[in-house]
């Protein structure tokens, strides 16, 4: 396999700006028209295959496995990325407005593609499962088009520099612009970005394919092709917003490194600003406030309600201001209360999690006493913000860990499946028996039936989302899991695909010759016949 090629901090810093960067992989170019027709055939002739499109269609890997792909994943994940078993092929027939052509087509076809893009634009759920937010890099989204990609064609279109943003604005939508490329074209994102889909307004189908990935760990040094520590804005990037304290905080998070910006000095001075400031004149006033203890209130009065750039350079001017923040962030927390909709719908949702989270997660250490003090609060909303922050950041601490173990008793679900994640963030092998009872757990069994035995369209029981989420965490801990191995194995037939799928690859993980074996044999009897399709049964 030839070596991956691997990121510039130039190419990680423009990401980091950006959220996005297109690729064009180094494969023989005559696999693109190979995927394209076998796309176009499927369109034609059977269902959308779902999760099981690389099984029906394996060239993809060659793709995903090419060395430009590869070192971007390394780059921006780490060495030991995951690929999460979800993965949708997105095809709009020719000529269609409607994302699947369905009975919206008529309504779709009396507005302007400007409108159709602007009311799509959304940012993905983390199917299957529910988790909030990360400004940190913990997922990306990979996007292929196995053929020539115009304006016509119906492209994915991007407002860039939003993968920090809360919700999508109005100027969200304005800002949209085309991912178009010639065949092969890639195009990977943090995961977060907004994005739509557009009008096919070709004669021909519209194929792309969308695989997700995630870091197995937090970075433990630069896995990018690195030569400086220092953060050097790019100087040409797509933000309308010089908001570079986020900017340069997540520099420093997957450099793993101290922040050594010239702001950390305490400054006691501190007036507020004048009144009716643009937005720009707003980012630019908080990002030079510095260390300035005297700043806090109004920095917190900037959170959650003003324009995003605004609540995003207060977020990290807090976090820059440390310790004297975390007291008043704490009982912030403690006083916020849930948005509406958080808790109705566990499978395949995304979560805003609020911005003194965001902002006590970069406190750094600071935070660490006051998080279990969040853990121990019997308010599902404020325990999921903490569960996340620890995520997140990847610090931790006995006494954060025995509350994280403890929210798996939770009676609520939402804070069971947020504690699964979080115990693969954290790393502790004792955590494993843990994760291992969670398949002995009934959840909520009226939502079960109605997700399962009632066939309710693409929904998941909290069960299996809790389940799969315990899986990935167990993947994350599969280098530690030998001595739970037949524990591990058991746990191949779940009834829920994409758990089987992780638990596999903790098999392979583990890679011991009973695992192995143990793996060929589970999917010897699974075998796939690429020969046969609708019209050739055997």
């Amino acid at each position: 396999m030839p070596s991956p090629v691997l990121l510039s901090d130039a190419q990680v810093q423009q990401f980091i700006c950006d959220g996005y960067l297109v690729l064009q992989p180094s494969v023989n170019p005559n696999i693109h028209k190979v995927i394209d027709e076998k796309f176009s055939w499927l369109a034609e002739h059977e269902k959308n295959p779902g999760n099981n499109i690389t099984a029906r269609l394996p060239e993809l890997n060659a793709i995903i496995e090419s060395p430009e792909v590869r070192g971007a994943m390394i780059s921006l994940l780490g060495e030991d990325y995951i690929t999460i078993p979800h993965r949708f092929w997105h095809f709009r027939e020719a000529g269609k407005h409607g994302i699947f052509g369905g009975d919206d087509e008529e309504e779709f076809r009396k507005k302007s593609a400007k409108q159709i893009i602007g009311e799509r634009s959304h940012q993905d759920g983390y199917c299957p499962s529910s988790t909030g937010k990360s400004h940190a890099l913990q997922y990306l989204r990979f996007m292929y088009y196995s053929h020539d990609m115009t304006l016509e064609n119906g492209p994915t279109h991007i407002a860039p520099a939003t993968q920090y943003n809360a919700t999508v604005s109005d100027e969200d939508r304005e800002r949209q612009i085309p991912v178009i490329g010639k065949a092969g074209t890639v195009f990977i994102s943090h995961f977060d970005l907004v994005h739509a889909g557009s009008p096919n307004k070709s004669d021909r189908v519209r194929n792309m394919i969308k695989f997700l990935f995630t870091r197995k760990q937090n970075m433990q040094s630069p896995s990018w092709d690195h030569t400086s520590a220092k953060w050097k804005t790019p100087e040409q990037h797509s933000s309308p917003y010089q908001i570079e304290n986020i900017w340069e905080q997540q520099w420093n998070w997957l450099c793993n490194q101290a922040s050594n910006s010239s702001k950390n000095s305490l400054n006691e001075n501190f007036e507020e600003p004048k009144p009716n400031l643009s937005t720009k004149e707003m980012v630019s006033f908080i990002q030079n406030i510095g260390k300035q203890p005297k700043a806090i209130n109004f920095l917190m009065s900037q959170l959650n309600t003003t324009h995003q750039a605004v609540r995003s350079s207060a977020i990290y001017a807090l976090g820059t201001i440390g310790k004297d923040a975390v007291e008043p962030l704490v009982r912030a927390i403690k006083q916020s209360e849930a948005p509406g909709d958080t808790y109705e719908r566990l499978a395949g949702n995304c979560i805003t999690i609020s911005d003194e989270s965001h902002a006590l997660n970069a406190c750094g250490e600071h935070a660490l006493d006051s998080i279990s003090q969040l853990l121990e609060e019997k308010n599902a909303w404020i325990q999921i913000n903490a569960l996340h922050l620890i995520s997140d950041s990847g610090q931790s601490n006995d006494k954060i860990e025995a509350a994280v173990l403890q929210c798996l008793k939770s009676e609520f679900d939402i804070v069971v499946s947020f504690a699964a994640i979080t115990i693969g963030r954290i790393g502790n092998k004792k955590s494993i028996p843990y994760l291992l009872d969670l398949f002995n757990t009934k959840y909520s069994p009226e939502n079960f039936d109605l997700m399962v035995n009632k066939l309710s369209p693409n929904a998941w029981p909290n069960e299996w989302v809790i389940h799969f989420n315990a899986a990935l965490s167990l993947l994350r801990l599969a280098d530690q899991a030998d001595e739970y191995e037949a524990n591990i194995s058991e746990l191949l037939e779940h009834p829920f695909g994409q758990v089987s799928i992780l638990i596999a690859e903790c098999l392979k993980v583990i890679g011991t010759t009973s695992a192995l074996r143990r793996l060929v044999d589970f999917y010897h009897i699974r075998r796939w016949d690429d020969s046969i399709c609708a019209q050739k049964s055997f």
